[in-house]
């Protein structure tokens, strides 16, 4: 079994943990460093723990070395010194503070194919100490037969991960769209997973190098038609505002996202480390901005979508303090029309991604609407 912790908060806990005390400007670097490069040590309690058979994740990871690639990439521009040549043509459309032009991350990915996975899902809930916990775990069957009638996927979906965790917390949501028909890519974005990266910047830069690994996987046939963005919490926030930037994405299915940055964090503050100083994180998020090099208003998912509004569906959990459904509310009336919000009532902001029953119709259906005529 593997332990995800809090599954898409607690590596910021640490980061809050870490901040210690109060100069804005170290507290805004403290949140910005990779959560990666934190000791596994110091990881909060856990929630939320998913198990699976490793040895059935290993044979993936063996099936998927011929689809797999690693590159340099940072903000948005692929660099020299990668496995794949310098995309010369390909800027950024505005240039970041020195620290990511100095810092280009090398970014993991799989492919995951449609086949017949034979998926199966179990959950258990309870409470300890009047927490909410939860253990999910899935088996499916590797390597999977090809699925029967399909002659080319329907498209592609970009998987992103919670803060902190890395892309083998999406691989059910892989099996699952595999088994429906479409292709998946799995990403362990800058900072998290087996990516490097020493920094995040949560959104930007990010944003950025999805474009360019969007273009590599188009430049290589690798991204069937259309091509969507699904994420969870933090990937959540990253999917709304890459489909807003990049016109090649179809729409986004937003899990949990957060409306507001400030708010998120300090919401994290709130729930898990209640005795660090409000104070002191709202100065340092205020310094973000400046630190980044970017308009505060870039770091809002809110200001994001009613600048560039697009079709969405967005899943929101009724007992969720981080994402709470009414901020969740706000970034679908922000949307495209069309776009839809589905709340499950009786979950919180880490087990959501996991409600596998209660949430597959949903998205179910709006995959299929999404769906070529010719496919």
């Amino acid at each position: 079994m593997r332990n995800f912790g809090l599954a898409h908060a607690g590596w910021l806990l640490v980061a809050l943990l870490l901040a210690g005390c109060s100069p804005s400007r170290f507290v805004a670097n403290r949140l910005l460093k990779a959560p990666n490069s934190y000791p596994t040590w110091f990881a909060p309690e856990p929630r939320v723990f998913l198990g699976y058979q490793q040895d059935v994740t290993d044979q993936l990871r063996i099936e998927a070395m011929l689809v797999t690639w690693n590159r340099y990439i940072t903000n948005g521009r692929a660099l020299p010194g990668g496995p794949f040549p310098f995309e010369a043509n390909h800027t950024p459309s505005w240039t970041f503070v020195e620290r990511f032009g100095a810092d280009p991350a090398r970014i993991a990915f799989r492919v995951v194919p449609p086949a017949a996975y034979q998926l199966t899902l179990t959950a258990t809930h309870w409470i300890e100490n009047g927490r909410e916990k939860a253990e999910f775990d899935f088996h499916r069957a590797i390597p999977a037969p090809a699925r029967p009638g399909l002659a080319q996927p329907h498209g592609t979906v970009v998987l992103l991960h919670g803060y902190g965790l890395d892309q083998d917390t999406m691989l059910p949501w892989a099996f699952w769209l595999g088994e429906r028909g479409w292709q998946s890519v799995l990403v362990d974005l800058r900072g998290h997973g087996r990516s490097s990266g020493n920094s995040i910047s949560f959104g930007p830069v990010e944003e950025r190098e999805l474009n360019a690994l969007l273009t590599h996987l188009q430049s290589t046939g690798r991204a069937p038609e259309p091509v969507i963005a699904l994420g969870v919490s933090f990937g959540a926030t990253l999917a709304l505002r890459w489909t807003s930037a990049d016109p090649r994405l179809d729409s986004a299915v937003a899990i949990a996202p957060y409306s507001h940055l400030g708010e998120a964090i300090e919401n994290v503050r709130a729930d898990f480390a209640s005795w660090v100083p409000a104070s002191w994180i709202r100065a340092g998020v205020r310094r973000l901005p400046e630190v980044l090099g970017v308009p505060g208003e870039e770091l809002n998912t809110l200001s994001v979508l009613r600048r560039r509004p697009i079709p969405a569906l967005f899943l929101a959990g009724g007992n969720d303090v981080i994402a709470p459904p009414a901020a969740v509310e706000a970034l679908q009336n922000a949307s495209s029309a069309g776009s839809r919000l589905w709340v499950l009532d009786r979950s919180n902001h880490e087990a959501l991604p996991f409600r596998f029953p209660e949430m597959a119709p949903v998205i179910e259906r709006w995959m299929e609407e999404r769906k070529r005529p010719s496919r």
